[in-house]
C-alpha cells in the first residue's frame, strides 16, 4: 500500500513538472528560431560563389541578350532546390513571366521577364515576398562626341549582389522555421522604370495582396559604408518591430526617415537618373500601391547628406555605381577584401531574425494596410485627375469671389471719394460772411484732410421710403 502511495506521489509530481518543462521548450524553440544558421565564414564562402559565376554577365541591360542569359542562370540555379516549385497561374508559367516594356533607354519595346519560385507546398495561406531586379546598366562619357555611352560592367552594386543574396536566401530558406510561404521574385527591367514589378503586381489580386505578409525588396546592398531600411512615409507599428528586432539583435542596419531620404542630388538628368527620394524609386514602390507592408534594404553614407549610389558621380574616387568600376576587383582595391561580404551578411542576418521572429507573423497582420491610403491615392490615376479637375474648379470660384468683393470694396470706395469731393466744394463756395462759414469751413477741412489720408467710411444703404 505504500508503495502504491509513493507512486500516486510521484505521477502527481509528474504532472505537475510538465508545463515547467513545456516553458523551457518553448523557450528553447523560440532561441533556435532566432539562431543563426550561418557563421560569417560559411556565409561569405557560399554567397561568394554564387557572386563569381553571376557576374561573368556583364552586360544585363533591361531586355538584352545579357539579361536574358542572367535570368536563365537564376532560373537554372533555383530548378537544383527541390523544397521550391516554378510558380504557374495566369500570369506565369514553370516559374517565368515574359512581359514586354518600353525602354528607357532606347525608346524601343523590349522583351523581358520575371523569375518566380515560391515554398508554396504545405498549403499556407499567408506569405512573404522577397525579391530584387536582376538587370544592370553602366555608362561612360565619350570624350570625344561628350555622349554617354553604354559599357560592361559586373554590377556588382548595382543587381549582381542583390542577386547573389536573394538566391542564398532561396538555397537556405528550408532551415527558417516559418508558418507561412515564401516567394522568391527576380524582376527583369528593373533599371527601366521598374518594369518587372510594375508587370507583377499588375497580376497581384486584392485577395493575394491582402494574404502577403510583407515584400523584402533588395536593390544597391554591395557599396556603402553605412546599411539602410526603408518602410514607409508614416511611421507604423510594421517598421518599429524590425528596428526592435535589429536592436536586439545587434545588426548593423539603421531606419531611414523621409526626411533623410529627401536630399537632392544631382545625377546625369539626361539619363533619367537624378531624384530625391531613393527608397521610392524601387521595386518597393509598386507593392506600397497595393497597401502591402514593404522593406526595402540599401547602402549608402547618409553622413554626408547624400544619396546612395548616385552621389558616387560627384567624385571621382567613389565612382562605382552604374559603372564600369562596378566590379568585385576595383571594389576590393579601394575597400577592404570582405568590404561587399560584410554588407551583405548584415542584410542576410537581419531578414533571417526578422522572418523566424516569433511575432513577425502577428505584427505584419496588425500593421496590414497601415498607409495604404497614400499609396492607393496617388496609383489611381482616375481618382488623381477627378482630384486636380475639383481642385482647379475650387481656385477658379475662390478667385472669382475675391475679385468680386475686392470689385465691390472698390466700387463704394470711388463713390465715398466722389461724395466727400462734392461736400468739400459745396463747402468752399459757401459765403465767407454767412453764418454758416466757421462750420463749412470746419467741415470742408476735416474731409479735405480725411480724403487726403484715404480715410473714407462706407454709406449705409437706406430704405427707399427714406
Amino acid at each position: 500500500m505504500k508503495k502504491l502511495k509513493k507512486i500516486i506521489v510521484c505521477f502527481l509530481l509528474a504532472i505537475a513538472m510538465v508545463p515547467s518543462f513545456m516553458v523551457v521548450a518553448t523557450k528553447a524553440s523560440a532561441a533556435g528560431e532566432n539562431a543563426p544558421i550561418f557563421t560569417k565564414p560559411t556565409f561569405s564562402a557560399e554567397i561568394n560563389s554564387i557572386l563569381t559565376d553571376y557576374v561573368q554577365f556583364d552586360s544585363r541591360a533591361p531586355g538584352s541578350q545579357g539579361e536574358k542569359q542572367a535570368s536563365v542562370y537564376i532560373q537554372d540555379y533555383l530548378n537544383l532546390l527541390t523544397y521550391l516549385k516554378p510558380k504557374n497561374d495566369t500570369h506565369t508559367t514553370n516559374g517565368v513571366q515574359t512581359f514586354q516594356f518600353e525602354s528607357k533607354f532606347t525608346g524601343k519595346y523590349e522583351t523581358s521577364q520575371n523569375i518566380v519560385y515560391t515554398t508554396d507546398t504545405l498549403g499556407f495561406d499567408k506569405k512573404v515576398v522577397i525579391g530584387c531586379h536582376y538587370d544592370a546598366v553602366a555608362f561612360k562619357m565619350n570624350a570625344e562626341t561628350g555622349v554617354m555611352e553604354e559599357v560592361a560592367s559586373e554590377s556588382v552594386n548595382g543587381s549582381a549582389a542583390s542577386v547573389a543574396l536573394l538566391l542564398t536566401l532561396a538555397k537556405n530558406i528550408q532551415q527558417f522555421t516559418l508558418n507561412y510561404n515564401v516567394e522568391f521574385v527576380f524582376f527583369g527591367a528593373g533599371e527601366s522604370n521598374n518594369a518587372g514589378s510594375k508587370v507583377y503586381t499588375q497580376g497581384v489580386s486584392k485577395k493575394e495582396a491582402e494574404n502577403v505578409l510583407c515584400m523584402i525588396n533588395l536593390d544597391e546592398i554591395a557599396y556603402g559604408n553605412n546599411l539602410y531600411f526603408y518602410s514607409d512615409e508614416v511611421n507604423t507599428s510594421a517598421q518599429d518591430f524590425v528596428v526592435d528586432v535589429i536592436k536586439e539583435k545587434g545588426t548593423d542596419i539603421d531606419k531611414v526617415d523621409v526626411v533623410n531620404l529627401n536630399k537632392v542630388t544631382y545625377v546625369y538628368d539626361e539619363l533619367g537618373f537624378g531624384y530625391t527620394h531613393v527608397a521610392l524609386q524601387s521595386d518597393n514602390v509598386n507593392f506600397m500601391k497595393l497597401g502591402i507592408t514593404t522593406f526595402s534594404f540599401f547602402a549608402g553614407d547618409y553622413s554626408k547628406g547624400l544619396v546612395a549610389g548616385k552621389s558616387e558621380y560627384l567624385d571621382a574616387a567613389d565612382n562605382i555605381t552604374w559603372t564600369a568600376n562596378d566590379n568585385l576587383t576595383y571594389i576590393a582595391n579601394t575597400q577592404t577584401a570582405d568590404y561587399v561580404l560584410n554588407n551583405l551578411y548584415e542584410v542576410f542576418k537581419t531578414i533571417e531574425y526578422t522572418l523566424t521572429d516569433f511575432d513577425f507573423v502577428n505584427v505584419m497582420k496588425q500593421s496590414a494596410g497601415d498607409s495604404a491610403w497614400v499609396y492607393t491615392l496617388f496609383g489611381n490615376q482616375t481618382l488623381v485627375t477627378y482630384l486636380t479637375v475639383f481642385a482647379f474648379i475650387a481656385l477658379v470660384i475662390v478667385a472669382m469671389f475675391v475679385y468680386y468683393k475686392l470689385s465691390i470694396k472698390a466700387y463704394h470706395a470711388n463713390v465715398e471719394v466722389e461724395f466727400l469731393s462734392s461736400v468739400v466744394k459745396i463747402c468752399e463756395q459757401i459765403d465767407e460772411t454767412g453764418q454758416d462759414a466757421n462750420v463749412a469751413k470746419a467741415v470742408s477741412q476735416v474731409i479735405a484732410r480725411d480724403i487726403k489720408k484715404d480715410k473714407t467710411i462706407k454709406s449705409k444703404k437706406k430704405k427707399d421710403s427714406e
